[in-house]
């Protein structure tokens, strides 16, 4: 009961991370390049959505780099993309053809990193529950079908560029590297041996270069 007491409060926090993560990085409005899918004629900031057969996916992501890349002198090297944007790559015509003769023939991660010249796509699949207290639930995807571009440093540090970072505060007695802490609190007048699991997690979450990301919305229909 402990374990899954101290899994479930966990859970719930990196939760609560998770979409504070989205609110403040993966949305319209905060990066210095924005692109929109749309369905059909692309024009100025607009590329066709990457769940239509005709749309060129590498050449949008690499388009995006190079602009990066000429406004700041760094090349992206991460890109973030949610469930359902991965399930259009995975069955996009044209990455499926060029990695046919690889030894899997299986879109992965790694394969999909290979061929946008990135060194990590990462799928962010987290679903909260959206529905008010007492209502039938709403679940749905924290990240939409939206995708973020971005140059990151592998370390902290204060003199080296980044897109961003989570700031963790490490003042609570006991906390780890993501300024969290778990807690027994124990409450006899409930029952002898009663005991309540809580939880704290200390952060903040600022864009230090917003030239060094680029945010891509409804990039599937």
């Amino acid at each position: 009961p402990d374990i899954d007491a101290v899994e479930f409060v966990t859970d719930k926090l990196l939760l609560r991370r998770e979409i504070e993560w989205a609110q403040n990085f993966f949305r319209p409005g905060v990066w210095g390049f924005e692109y929109k899918g749309v369905s059909s004629n692309p024009t100025g900031n607009q590329f066709l959505q990457w769940n239509d057969p005709n749309s060129d996916p590498i050449r949008d992501i690499t388009t995006f780099a190079t602009n990066i890349q000429e406004a700041t002198g760094k090349r992206p090297n991460r890109l973030v993309i949610g469930q359902r944007v991965f399930d259009a790559l995975k069955n996009h015509p044209d990455i499926l053809d060029r990695i046919k003769y690889t030894q899997k023939g299986i879109v992965t991660t790694d394969l999909l990193a290979a061929l946008f010249e990135v060194d990590q796509v990462l799928v962010a699949s987290a679903i909260k529950n959206s529905a008010a207290k007492g209502l039938p639930a709403n679940m749905e995807f924290i990240f939409g079908n939206n995708a973020l571009l971005c140059y990151t440093v592998d370390r902290p540090s204060l003199k080296k560029p980044t897109a961003g970072y989570i700031f963790a505060w490490k003042g609570l007695l006991g906390a780890n590297a993501f300024g969290g802490r778990i807690l027994r609190i124990p409450m006899p007048w409930l029952g002898l041996g009663t005991e309540r699991i809580e939880g704290e997690m200390a952060w903040d979450m600022k864009v230090i270069a917003k030239d060094l990301g680029c945010f891509l919305y409804e990039v599937v229909s």
